[in-house]
């Protein structure tokens, strides 16, 4: 694996494999803003729609058809105190197929669908954007429709109280109408030009493949990036406890606690590894305790968030079980506090873990993504080998002051009933 600068602003990672798909990937990321957030969210069904070369829908499918059914990936998504614009393209390897150059056609292509836009002098063709914006106001709305969803970003709002990483990854819906196809394109242009650019590669042709990228961004990328703010915990506070009553078939509990400080890698495996005995993994407290033997709820999860160091606890709940529930989901954090679990425990969990690890590798779309997540976080390449000494490293006093960092910040219930 090598990480290099190929220009001002642009990184060009090649990534080990041998896969059957190659997967190249452009992330363009620039520092989360209130104001262009519902933009951005419009912009990867826009460029789907064409480039100059190739400016429309249908011209643009049969070009990915002739490069041996190449598959194009778009996506807006947030990250911290980043807004990212994500593209892809994966295909069979060029070296299964015995055609050299694919790669490099394939990379071209994807260059095209994020800095050649099908667009003319004013911008964005204003019929494919009005249709697009109202896919994208169908988004916003159905969001409350899966109720576990809905639940997980209001708590999240609550919990990040104040702070960007609150605002909504697809945006809002009062903005929506605000937007036409020439003031999408201006902002389309001012992310373009403001982004730190990272690609990632992996497949074949590497070095041709750098090659070209180099000369693209070496003659168009001259603006200069916008530096983003560093990930940071939520500190402690008073937990805010927030009851909602909607039209629900099961309630929904979250629970969101934080360290309160930032940790370091050692202090963020050993959470890790502590959440997976919590309730991360299969042989988990929370479903073998509250689900199995007790039958509280559908289901009940945990998951550490690597960017803020955030674990959050979910489930499904009848609302006459909802009090039960939450009562045994802090009981058993409360035992696992006291180190009350044995070796065992730690071993499944740790097992666990480095057998996911150990599956990274085994795709190029799971090796570019898990690069990518690791230099958005750490701004360098970590691998999952090393990370997997980390867990190995990890001791059970490491486990035990991890989980008594933890301090409830929200507590949600999403309830059918009134009381």
């Amino acid at each position: 694996m090598n990480r290099g600068k190929i220009a001002n602003g642009v990184y060009f990672s090649s990534l080990d494999g041998n896969f059957r798909k190659s997967r190249l990937m452009i992330t363009l990321r620039t520092p989360i803003s209130r104001d262009n957030l519902t933009e951005t969210a419009l912009l990867p069904y826009l460029l789907e729609r064409g480039t100059k070369t190739y400016p429309d829908m249908t011209k643009l499918k049969r070009r990915l058809d002739s490069l041996y059914g190449s598959e194009l990936y778009t996506s807006a998504s947030s990250y911290g105190y980043s807004r990212i614009l994500s593209a892809s393209i994966a295909g069979v390897d060029a070296k299964l197929v015995g055609v050299s150059g694919l790669s490099l056609r394939r990379a071209e292509l994807l260059y095209d669908i994020l800095f050649n836009p099908s667009v003319s002098e004013k911008g964005f063709d204003e019929k494919n954007t009005a249709i697009e914006k109202e896919k994208l106001r169908e988004t916003i709305r159905s969001e409350i429709n899966d109720k576990r969803v809905y639940a997980l970003r209001y708590a999240n709002r609550l919990f990040f109280d104040g702070d960007l990483r609150a605002l909504p990854p697809n945006g809002y819906e009062d903005d929506i109408d605000k937007i036409n196809g020439e003031s999408l394109y201006k902002a389309y242009k001012k992310f373009v030009k403001s982004a730190s650019i990272e690609i990632l590669y992996c497949g074949s042709e590497q070095d041709k493949v750098r090659e070209l990228m180099t000369k693209l961004f070496d003659s168009e990328k001259n603006g200069t990036h916008k530096m983003i703010a560093p990930s940071k915990a939520v500190g402690y506070a008073d937990s805010v406890d927030k009851r909602l009553v909607m039209d629900v078939e099961q309630d929904k509990f979250v629970m969101m606690m934080t360290p309160g400080r930032e940790l370091d890698e050692k202090e963020l495996r050993s959470l890790q590894l502590a959440c997976a005995m919590y309730g991360g993994a299969p042989m988990s407290r929370l479903f073998r305790n509250v689900r199995e033997k007790q039958s509280l709820c559908y289901y009940c999860a945990a998951r550490v968030s690597t960017e803020s160091g955030a674990v959050t606890v979910d489930s499904g709940v009848d609302h006459s079980n909802a009090e039960k529930l939450k009562n045994a989901v802090i009981y058993e954090l409360e035992q696992l506090q006291k180190g009350e679990f044995d070796d065992e425990e730690i071993e499944q969990a740790r097992i666990y873990i480095i057998n996911t690890l150990d599956g990274v590798a085994d795709t190029a779309e799971g090796t570019t993504s898990w690069y990518l997540n690791s230099i958005l976080r750490l701004g360098k390449i970590i691998t999952p080998s090393e990370v997997a000494d980390t867990y190995r490293s990890v001791k059970r006093e490491d486990i035990i002051s991890a989980f008594n960092l933890l301090k409830p910040s929200v507590r949600l219930l999403l309830t059918g009933e009134e009381d």
